[in-house]
């Protein structure tokens, strides 16, 4: 598997960590040259994978500030965006990963 892929205008590494820096898998810079980057093979599946990930991300959230609510009764006063943090931050960075894995392996970065 691949970790790093050349950019199409300097040619110097584009790494997985830049990646995962990135805004979105939409809006994407070489951290070397600055020369705005497109992916053309697989951000229509990272965008139908995203829009589907973000309801199950909720619900996770949701059920894990339920069932915790039950046994610390202070957890139902917590935002639920520290809980989501908490419990499915983990999960988010595994996905930002995945995103980057994808677009190395099965991705076409061009300039834009």
């Amino acid at each position: 598997m691949k970790t790093s892929t050349p950019c199409p205008q300097c040619h110097e590494l584009i790494t997985m960590e830049d990646i995962e820096d990135f805004a979105g898998p939409f809006h994407m810079k070489c951290p070397n040259c600055r020369t705005k980057l497109k992916e053309t093979k697989v951000r229509t599946w990272l965008l139908m994978f995203m829009i589907g990930l973000i309801p199950l991300f909720i619900y996770l959230t949701a059920v894990i500030q339920g069932y915790l609510g039950r046994f610390l009764p202070v957890i139902g006063q917590v935002p639920t965006f520290f809980i989501f943090l908490a419990f499915c931050g983990p999960l988010y960075i595994m996905y930002e990963r995945f995103n980057a894995l994808l677009l190395f392996n099965k991705g076409n970065i061009q300039i834009k």
